[in-house]
């Protein structure tokens, strides 16, 4: 009995023992270098995103008009979203050794316009 209690106990010590030392790496082990390379942007990548949203703005007014014996207000409340148009964009510059491009944005246009009741 006490040799099974002596052999469990060693056993412990071991197992404990390979989970501490196994998972170290080798100390001459050399980690391997990263290595990037890029393409660079294109005039077809930006042309493929389509449109860039750049901002959502929102409107709320009150329309009030009066004519021909009528009088009437109207309350305007929704939003638009102002986009510019990426197949109408151009690369001014571009630098291969610091990987960076000046782009060159039209200006922003109304992509969409919500003025009705939200669900």
């Amino acid at each position: 009995m006490r040799a099974a209690i002596a052999l469990l106990v060693i056993l412990v010590i071991a197992a404990i023992s390979a989970i501490f030392i196994l998972p170290r790496p080798l100390p001459n082990a050399t980690p391997v270098p990263t290595v990037v390379h890029s393409q660079g942007p294109t005039v077809e990548r930006l042309e493929r995103l389509a449109h860039l949203v750049t901002t959502r703005v929102y409107i709320v007014d009150v329309l009030i008009g009066e004519g021909q014996g009528c009088r009437g207000a109207w309350l305007i409340k929704g939003d638009a979203l102002v986009a510019v148009d990426l197949g109408r964009a151009r690369i001014t510059e571009k630098n291969e050794a610091t990987t960076q491009a000046m782009i060159l944005l039209p200006p922003g246009d109304q992509l969409d316009a919500d003025s009705g009741p939200r669900t």
